[in-house]
């Protein structure tokens, strides 16, 4: 029930199955083959470069990307993903369609993330033309200190954005703040539902937001402090502002 380091580079074309305890890949590698964590278990992926060229993680538990670079090169698809630091990569897409859980790290790269099941983010940045599409129900819980930062941070990218989709909603659980540092301040588009359901203070969109769904303050204020395009609603209740 504890952990398993493999703290060596792995080339697997084949099957990693973690089904008790952690198993950790600590050496980077490059896989084309299944990563399976199956219960509870835990498949670990920290420091070096893990290559994610083919394949898929399946399985019941989950897939931790704890530090180092995941680099995804094609359509790759996990069932539950968490994240509590390190850089997510590539040109290839990563469709979570079970569970995730982001408290720290860094999303950058051509490729879109795509989070279909239910989950938390604490803190994350999105960097470089990175889009993370929420398709699910996402509550963000983090503090003024765990912000969602869009930033440029290479000279040619932009900042990275965050897309709600049709389907998706955005559950706002903090006073928390969106906000960018370096170079050109990406965009959090809404087609679905963004709605501030926690915290009797003030939560800060202060990027551009493209609001065609709707957004909703059921309690505190939300502040839209970067501007933005809105053919969609807005409401309010009860003490929200």
């Amino acid at each position: 029930t504890g952990t398993t380091g493999l703290d060596v580079q792995v080339l697997n074309s084949g099957t990693v199955s973690a089904q008790t305890g952690t198993l950790r890949l600590g050496g980077g590698g490059t896989h084309t083959g299944t990563l399976t964590a199956t219960n509870s278990a835990v498949l670990q992926l920290g420091n070096g470069t893990h290559n994610l060229n083919a394949g898929a993680a399946t399985g019941t538990g989950t897939v931790q990307l704890t530090s180092g670079t995941v680099n995804v090169t094609a359509p790759y698809t996990m069932t539950n993903f968490n994240m509590t630091s390190g850089t997510l990569t590539g040109s290839g897409t990563l469709t979570v369609t079970g569970t995730h859980m982001l408290t720290a790290g860094s999303m950058t790269g051509s490729g879109q993330t795509l989070l279909q099941g239910n989950g938390t983010i604490s803190s994350l940045n999105l960097d470089d033309d990175r889009v993370v599409q929420i398709a699910g129900t996402t509550a963000w819980t983090g503090t003024t200190s765990q912000r969602i930062w869009f930033n440029a941070v290479t000279s040619t990218g932009n900042g990275g954005s965050l897309a709600v989709t049709a389907t998706g909603v955005f559950d706002i659980q903090a006073d928390a703040l969106m906000d960018y540092w370096q170079g050109t301040a990406g965009q959090f588009s809404n087609a679905g539902t963004i709605r501030k359901t926690v915290g009797t203070g003030t939560t800060g969109l202060d990027v551009q937001v493209l609001n065609s769904g709707t957004v909703s303050v059921q309690t505190g204020t939300l502040r839209l402090g970067g501007g933005g395009t809105h053919t969609g609603s807005f409401g309010t209740t009860g003490s929200g502002v």
